[in-house]
């Protein structure tokens, strides 16, 4: 078993360029009609992953634009399956060139965190989306590793390799 990783805003910063990278070739070449097409999961297509993204990523930015503020506009839910599930469905009519922007706006603002904020804001402890207490940057961390899990999915029944 691995040791965790050691975040920093260095490996952040480097999560975050390997997740913008492996998501534009992900997409690179695609349409809404072949990413409508094909499931990554059971229950999602490649389109619908990329919206289930998007929800998560408006999610933590918005935390993230007010770190310290209340968390009262967070939805309670009684399961996160059942929140995807309608999150989702919510942004059916949400095309590729959409959902990819929502995601690169996010991302932005994830560099802005890093480049703008100090060790000791990043290090500032406050509930994530999910509930979870975590410091600024954890937030970003985590974040990524959840996209690039579904990254990794989109390639996978998109027919390219996993990053």
């Amino acid at each position: 078993m691995s040791a965790p990783p050691t975040i920093t805003r260095a490996t952040t910063h480097d999560r975050l360029t390997v997740a913008r990278s492996a998501l534009r070739d992900t997409v690179a070449g695609e349409t809404d009609a072949t990413m409508s097409t094909h499931n990554a999961t059971p229950e999602w297509t490649a389109l619908d992953i990329l919206r289930h993204i998007g929800v998560w990523n408006e999610l933590c930015t918005r935390c993230l634009a007010d770190w310290l503020g209340g968390r009262d506009w967070i939805l309670t839910f009684a399961s996160e399956d059942q929140f995807n599930i309608e999150m989702v469905a919510a942004r059916a009519a949400t095309s590729l060139a959409q959902a990819l922007a929502s995601i690169e706006q996010a991302y932005d603002a994830y560099e802005q965190t890093l480049a703008e904020r100090s060790d000791e804001q990043l290090a500032e402890q406050a509930p994530a989306p999910w509930g979870q207490m975590v410091p600024r940057i954890g937030l970003i961390w985590f974040e990524i590793q959840h996209d690039m899990m579904h990254i990794n999915q989109m390639r996978a029944a998109l027919g390219k390799a996993e990053v």
